[in-house]
């Protein structure tokens, strides 16, 4: 069997294998935080809810081809040949200048790659709130084929130096091929309220390689001869492969053994491993900064494999026809005997390592309308034998609601901005169904009834199907029992100050008041006492007294102070129940009728430059303990203090402080004793 059946045998060996092979999704799905699979791009992203499951075979589907420099236009031009409108390609006597616009579309070094994308079986569990794990087994083929410049140039136009010679490096030629299937086990934590982590480690099995090293190879030309120089070698790990070689030991067949079957491939040639690592940050309220590097990692090939080496020198003088010979010689055999007169076949080969293309993805989003639309900037370097490749996406992402989320992207590759993506995500009830395109053809030809893509180098597509469960959906008021909730706005820096000591007893008496505060709006319930001055305040007792429960909630307190001692400033009395807390799922967020009493505060922060504020949160759980309840109430605090800050209200003006169950003025017992004490105490200082 030659070389040419080879190709179609490998060809069909990535066919078989491309409905269960596995790559990276597309650039556009990075954002898109409702899609359970896009732990795959930053394995410290938590897929949302308490576990999800894929649809074996229809998880994560992806097809990926492309080049970095060339497209249709680049390789055919429309002319007018005889009166007719025909395409041909630049090397078409037809065409205008063909053979210098195409080397002129060539970068220094052109790359061609391929892959594919069928998840076999992948799920993930949430354990208590903070944690997530993912499992996943697919198959992954990755094809990545380097050529310098120089060696399509030298084929094209020969040598063009006056002098009669000219030397060139190729040394940058290379080409990897892997086909595997991996086991990936992920590891993901919110760290805390700022920082989540995440890691996958990977056991690799290997099917099939071709792997080539090329050292200091340089191609001399002159009117004579073309002399191929430097060392070179191919190591290839194929079930079934024979490699003939001629008497003087260079390769003089290719074939497969008849033995070979498709489940050869199954078994493993090589075993690996690799790593997957990522990180979230919450910079600033409304920015979250990410990164993330995947594919870490390489393959050592033992099993079934060939070794072919260059031979040091090599020369080429030339292929001769005879024109008597035109209709009968094999053009392509000629040149495929040339090609395998480079290599001789080595049979005592060993085992080698091969890498996997290794991907560095830095991203940052920024959130507006209260997170329902992002802005997001993704660099996403693809690096493999020393050489690297950059990709840039710009993306605008809508999250208007949970059963719908969308992307629209615009990526900058290899020096050019023409590479338009859209994502889209559903869910209905526990189903996800998510579909991406990244580089959508903008700029099309028509030809022979068909639309021709002019101006694109590749097409990457993205699809999957999963079922999330444990999802709560979002709720108006604020629920009973807050373990599940977490901060939705993690805090902008890390407090720098705390609270004064604190008493150990509140004394309580009926006062009903009304609900503003100053010339600020009114604001549902709240129970709204006199304001005094901290070192004015009455002496605290040894007793609680709480006021019977009222129809409309409101509160009812004697002799308010609320531990903070002499001289902590003056109390915001509409805020002890005015700031209202809701939820989005998992996330607390502050309650939008909360907004004008803020905006007030904020106003006269503003208006006195010398003024301070303290906030502290009181919030009571009996069935979590003292740690989780004073977690809670840092968190109401964190809140408040991030509104003040979107306000611009600097950082150093606001302290918060977290009292959990210590000052509880009521029975934690009792729906109506919780809100009670479950409160909001804001003191301006420096007055």
């Amino acid at each position: 069997m030659k070389m040419k059946k080879i190709y179609k045998w490998l060809m069909a060996a990535l066919l078989v294998n491309a409905t269960a092979l596995n790559a990276q999704e597309a650039s556009t799905l990075y954002f898109i935080e409702k899609n359970p699979m896009r732990h795959q791009l930053n394995p410290a992203y938590q897929p949302e809810g308490k576990f999800f499951i894929g649809m074996p075979g229809l998880s994560s589907l992806n097809f990926n081809v492309g080049n970095n420099c060339l497209t249709f236009s680049d390789v055919f031009q429309g002319q007018t040949v005889n009166g007719e409108k025909q395409t041909v390609s630049f090397l078409s006597k037809y065409a205008d200048n063909g053979i210098d616009n195409f080397l002129d579309a060539l970068n220094e070094n052109v790359r061609v790659y391929t892959d594919y994308n069928v998840m076999l079986l992948s799920f993930g569990l949430r354990v208590k709130q903070k944690h997530y794990i993912t499992f996943g087994l697919a198959n992954r083929a990755d094809v990545q084929v380097s050529i310098p410049k120089t060696l399509p140039k030298a084929i094209l136009k020969g040598n063009t130096n006056p002098d009669g010679r000219l030397t060139m490096g190729i040394e940058d030629f290379s080409t990897v091929a892997s086909l595997y299937t991996e086991l990936a086990v992920g590891y993901s934590q919110q760290f805390n309220e700022k920082w989540n982590f995440g890691a996958k480690s990977k056991l690799l099995l290997g099917h099939a390689n071709v792997h080539t090293d090329f050292k200091d190879m340089s191609l001399t030309m002159d009117k004579d001869e073309w002399k191929l120089t430097g060392d070179g070698s191919v190591d290839i790990a194929l079930p079934g492969l024979v490699l003939t070689p001629t008497e003087d030991g260079t390769l003089d067949e290719v074939e497969f053994s008849d033995d070979v079957a498709a489940g050869d491939f199954v078994k493993p040639s090589g075993v690996g491993m690799a790593f997957d690592l990522g990180a979230t940050y919450q910079l600033l309220p409304n920015l979250n900064v990410s990164a993330s590097v995947l594919d870490l990692g390489m393959i050592r090939w033992n099993k079934s494999l060939h070794h072919l080496t260059k031979k040091k020198d090599f020369v080429f003088n030339g292929v001769v026809y005879e024109v008597s010979d035109r209709d009968t010689i094999d053009y392509g055999k000629e040149y495929e005997d040339l090609a395998n007169s480079m290599y001789t076949v080595d049979n005592n080969t060993k085992a080698y390592n091969a890498w996997l293309t290794a991907k560095v993805l830095l991203g940052a989003e920024y959130g507006v309308w209260n997170n329902k639309m992002t802005f997001g900037l993704l660099s996403k370097t693809y690096i493999l034998q020393r050489k690297m490749y950059e990709e840039m996406t710009l993306s605008a992402n809508f999250k208007p609601w949970r059963i719908f989320s969308a992307a629209l992207s615009y990526s900058l590759l290899d020096g050019e901005w023409h590479n338009l993506g859209l994502a889209t995500n559903f869910n209905f009830g526990p189903v996800n169904y998510y579909l991406a395109l990244d580089q959508i053809p903008l700029l099309y030809a028509t030809g022979g009834g068909a639309m021709i893509p002019t101006r694109t180098r590749g097409a990457n597509f993205s699809m999957g199907l999963n079922y999330v469960f444990g999802y709560k959906p979002k709720k108006i008021k604020e629920p009973k029992d807050s373990k599940d909730i977490q901060p939705r706005q993690p805090e902008k820096a890390s407090d720098s100050e705390t609270a004064g000591q604190v008493a150990d007893t509140i004394v309580v008496k009926p006062i009903d008041v009304p609900t503003q505060m100053g010339d600020t709006a009114v604001v549902d319930t709240v129970a709204d006492v006199p304001t005094q001055k901290a070192d004015t305040l009455p002496a605290v007792k040894d007793t609680v007294k709480v006021a019977p429960d009222e129809p409309n909630n409101t509160v009812k307190v004697d002799e308010y102070n609320f531990g903070l001692g002499d001289n902590e400033g003056e109390l915001i009395e509409a805020a002890v129940y005015g700031i209202k807390f809701s939820s989005d799922g998992h996330l607390m967020i502050l309650d939008k009728q909360c907004y004008p009493l803020l905006d007030s505060i904020a106003q006269r922060m503003k208006a006195n430059p010398s003024l301070k504020i303290h906030i502290r949160g009181h919030y009571h759980l009996d069935n979590q303990g003292e740690e989780f309840s004073r977690f809670m109430s840092r968190e109401r605090a964190h809140l408040v203090r991030n509104y003040l800050l979107e306000k611009d209200i600097e950082m150093d003006r606001i302290t918060i402080d977290g009292a959990g169950s210590k000052f509880s003025i009521a029975p934690n017992n009792t729906n109506a004793g919780r809100k009670k004490n479950r409160r909001m105490e804001l003191r301006y200082k420096g007055l």
